[in-house]
């Protein structure tokens, strides 16, 4: 049973989990999977654990939907900075988050005692392939290469975390749950990578789409929107120190770049809190693992005849319902296997009792009794 907080920023959503008391989970990883499947799951983009730190106000640990730990994430960041603001944790207009590439600076925007977003300091972009890492030799900036199965122009960057920025005519138009993996997992990006497909739609504007390394295609990239402000600059396609307008499929983010550092501001949402109790299985006596049959009754029928059969002295006494020709609903069966369960474990065996288990089951099996007069 954990409790977490459900939040977003620019519509990419990752679910948080309070752990300043240092009480971490003990397979994050997997619990990120779990977690972050939007049908078995709370649903998200990943999994992050605000954690302690020695260093900053807390510690930043994010997971993408597939397990994979990230060394940072643009958008998380700012969450953090508003659940640590909103908790107590760090009540100050200045708040530093520790993460796996490093402290981030955030200035908090609040509104009425709670912070609604962040302006990050996230550090310089590099343009060094090697720090993707990427097999390239050199800076790539505007390079036309063969990748993915295609030849693009793209720039290679890092913000912590590795970034290839492609250029084409209306990123609105692709399939990136097809072109997207074949970036991700090129050999030239032996680690994977991030990749922003990008078109200048006017004066210190962009339309940016993202398929993020581990998640696929998310609705914002706040590292992903930096690398590719950054890779406009250095193209000369924008003016270095002047704010640029990144449209995302879940908003807006404001990118200023400079020759020191790369700022990116915009909201942080929280969406809801609750608890997620993890997968819930029904426990099945040990006996029941060995009929494979598909019906149990049937199965039992068959094996209690053959005894019957070899052992004509015994006498047989038959508890149940069904007939061997007509198979029981399966909500029968189950019941019927815990209630079983529940009688094999008891201190002494005095007759199948009430069954106390889910209402659906009772209806089942009152409804199906009914149907047949018993």
């Amino acid at each position: 049973m954990i409790k977490f907080t459900k939040m977003h920023g620019c519509g990419n959503d990752y679910v948080y989990v309070d752990c300043m008391d240092g009480n971490i989970p003990a397979d994050p990883n997997g619990l990120s999977v779990k977690i972050s499947d939007r049908h078995k799951g709370v649903g998200g983009d990943g999994l992050v654990l605000i954690c302690p730190s020695q260093k900053a106000d807390a510690f930043m640990r994010m997971f993408n939907a597939d397990g994979s730990e990230g060394r940072m994430c643009g958008n998380a960041i700012r969450c953090v900075g508003k659940f640590v603001y909103d908790h107590g944790y760090a009540k100050k207009d200045v708040i530093f988050i520790e993460t796996l590439s490093g402290i981030k600076r955030l200035e908090m925007k609040t509104e009425n005692g709670a912070a609604v977003g962040a302006r990050v300091d996230m550090g310089p972009a590099s343009f060094d392939p090697a720090e993707l890492p990427a097999t390239i030799t050199g800076e790539c900036v505007g390079k036309t290469v063969k990748v993915a199965g295609g030849e693009y122009k793209i720039a290679l960057v890092s913000m912590g975390n590795p970034h290839c920025v492609v250029f084409c005519d209306d990123p609105d138009a692709l399939e990136l749950d097809k072109i997207g993996p074949k970036f991700e997992h090129d050999p030239i990006f032996p680690e994977g990578v991030n990749t922003e497909f990008i078109k200048k739609t006017g004066d210190n504007k962009i339309r940016m789409r993202t398929w993020e390394r581990g998640s696929g295609e998310t609705w914002a990239c706040g590292t992903g929107s930096c690398a590719a402000v950054s890779a406009c600059v250095k193209l000369g396609l924008f003016k270095a120190g002047e704010p640029v307008t990144v449209s995302l499929l879940g908003g807006e983010l404001s990118i200023l770049y400079t020759n020191e550092t790369v700022y990116m501001t915009g909201e942080a949402v929280t969406v809801s809190d609750g608890t997620y109790y993890g997968e819930q299985k029904m426990k099945l006596n040990k006996f029941y693992d060995d009929l494979k049959d598909s019906y149990l009754f049937h199965t039992v029928a068959v094996k209690t005849a053959e005894y019957a059969k070899q052992n004509p002295d015994k006498k047989i006494i038959k508890l149940g319902i069904g007939d061997v020709t007509r198979p029981l609903p399966a909500a029968c069966v189950e019941a019927m296997k815990a209630a079983c369960d529940e009688q094999l474990t008891s201190a002494g065996f005095k007759g199948y009792g009430p069954y106390e288990g889910f209402d659906f089951l009772r209806e089942a099996i009152s409804a199906y009794y009914a149907q047949r007069g018993t």
